[in-house]
């Protein structure tokens, strides 16, 4: 039985519900954040397409199951296979009529550039069917589809930027979970955040101390935690992963001033702003923060998670 249930979206929920048809829907947020659940939650009594685009796998592949899909809704034929993404958008929008959802939009940018330009020429074309977009390389959908001149720009019905829930949500969670004392709760709360997604796991393994949670599900060798962050930079970074990791780690250790990040990761001062850049624009898991009247910044890791994960597993 499932005690986690759907918690305060209601404001996002009311946008989606009210618009009118047809739109092009935009969510984006941090990952783990709640999107994907916010989107099927809308559509819990609509007709949708569901298509996720992985960016581990071939184009070739990804397009054969997008297809299956297709089939499997009685969209098109068992005989009819789109050659390309060209085709595949053109059955989209002269056949169909529900909703449907590209959900981490942003990893088309690697499989093939021209998909956005694709999606815009149907859109203003056909205006139908609803689409819903949803991307978590915040810095990526912004510039698909908020920076002037892109493929998307101004297209949007409907703009939402998920964000981590309060600690009063969270606590609620807990309170949902069994776990009613405040000072658990805090504790909790210190460790994993606003984030709906980690929350999960403590109703899956029955977890009711903090002690039993960061065992069991971050520091064991098999924990389903254990390598999250990491995870997440490979995803973002591919095979630079290893350097945002250690800008990551110095922050986390306390060098937050550029000169104490630069020695600490051994990264020279020239090169680190772009890393710090993707973290602070892509992600959004550093903030820059002005000291007092000075012209100087400290940055800091503003998910509690990612802090703790760098000081007891990276470390």
């Amino acid at each position: 039985m499932n005690i986690i249930k759907f918690y305060n979206r209601e404001k996002e929920l009311d946008i989606l519900d009210r618009v009118k048809k047809p739109y092009l829907a935009i969510i984006y947020g941090r990952r783990r954040i709640g999107k994907t659940t916010l989107i099927l939650h809308h559509l819990r009594d609509k007709e949708f397409l569901y298509f996720f685009v992985n960016p581990r796998k071939s184009e070739s592949l990804l397009l054969r199951e997008f297809t299956q899909l297709l089939k499997e809704k009685n969209v098109i034929e068992e005989f009819v296979r789109p050659k390309n993404w060209e085709e595949f958008f053109k059955i989209i929008f002269e056949r169909y009529e529900g909703v449907v959802v590209f959900d981490e939009f942003q990893w088309f940018e690697r499989i093939d550039k021209s998909i956005p330009f694709i999606l815009q020429r149907y859109w203003d074309m056909y205006k139908k069917p609803n689409i819903v977009i949803s991307g978590s390389i915040i810095g990526m959908i912004k510039d698909i589809f908020t920076e002037e001149g892109s493929p998307l720009f101004k297209r949007g019905d409907i703009i939402i930027k998920l964000k981590p829930f309060d600690a009063k949500t969270c606590f609620q969670i807990l309170d949902d979970l069994g776990i009613e004392d405040l000072e658990r709760k805090f504790e909790f709360y210190l460790l994993f955040g606003g984030v709906p997604y980690y929350y999960r796991f403590m109703e899956k393994y029955d977890i009711m101390n903090i002690e039993d949670c960061i065992k069991v599900l971050v520091l064991d060798e098999n924990a389903p935690l254990r390598n999250e962050v990491e995870e997440i930079m490979k995803e973002a970074f591919r095979g630079g992963y290893r350097t945002y990791l250690s800008i990551l780690f110095a922050i986390a250790e306390g060098k937050t001033k550029i000169e104490e990040i630069t020695g600490y990761s051994d990264i020279k001062p020239t090169s680190l702003m772009p890393y710090l850049y993707d973290l602070i624009d892509l992600l959004g898991l550093v903030e820059k923060q002005r000291i007092g009247f000075k012209k100087k910044y400290i940055y800091e890791i503003n998910d509690f998670f990612h802090r703790f994960w760098l000081r007891y597993v990276y470390k």
